[in-house]
């Protein structure tokens, strides 16, 4: 099979693959091994495409330019806070969801009711973080 791309979708082609590449290798929850092989094909072709890829000889590997990975890493730090932020509002409401009515209680309602009762909890903890940062946060640590 062949596909033909223009130099702007093969660039975005390898974006995406550097970004799910980083992705599923960040924390070592996979190392990727079965992308490799695709990685490197996409990146044999990039002369193809007037497209300079890194090359490290003693790897034997290409890799993209550093002009490409900038933006990328910068999406990917914009990811990641969003995500920190997300994540933080939805465990904390969650948590005290959970103290309030008991799993037993929590456990017994619907998907609905659920979602209802948590909304308000992560609405406040958003305004908390949005004015306050991590300032107030604290946990059960003795320094």
């Amino acid at each position: 099979m062949k596909i033909n791309l223009t130099k702007k979708q093969y660039v975005e082609l390898l974006e995406t693959s550097y970004l799910a590449r980083f992705m599923i290798e960040a924390y070592q929850l996979d190392n990727g091994e079965r992308y490799a092989e695709t990685d490197q094909h996409l990146l044999s072709h990039a002369q193809d495409f007037g497209y300079k890829a890194e090359e490290d000889s003693d790897l034997n590997q290409r890799f993209i330019n550093d002009e490409t990975a900038e933006p990328l890493h910068r999406l990917i730090g914009e990811y990641n806070d969003c995500v920190f932020w997300e994540e933080l509002v939805l465990r904390l409401a969650s948590r005290d969801l959970a103290r309030k009515l008991g799993q037993e209680a929590l456990e017994s309602l619907s998907p609905e009711e659920y979602e209802s009762r948590l909304e308000p909890l992560m609405e406040a903890y958003r305004r908390e973080f949005e004015d306050n940062g991590l300032q107030n946060l604290t946990a059960g640590i003795n320094l």
